[in-house]
């Protein structure tokens, strides 16, 4: 830990200004879920849009993997 990055935790700490780099690790991580939550909502949008008729689906996005459930079988008719 470096000498400013320990001044910014105690002065965080202390009085209550700015966050401490846990706390920012925190909302980052938070931040970064309800991102891949949106894109994941938007894939299955998608997957809908192009009428695909599939059942149980559900999409889920870690970094740069997204992994799909479906469950049932279904022909597409046209």
């Amino acid at each position: 830990m470096g000498l400013f990055s320990f001044i910014k935790n105690a002065g965080a700490k202390i009085f209550g200004i700015g966050k401490t780099d846990k706390e920012e690790a925190k909302d980052a991580a938070e931040a970064e879920l309800k991102k891949e939550a949106a894109a994941a909502r938007k894939l299955e949008e998608t997957i809908r849009d192009l009428e695909l008729h599939v059942e149980g689906l559900s999409v889920h996005i870690d970094d740069d993997k997204a992994t799909i459930y479906w469950s049932g079988t279904k022909s597409i008719h046209s």
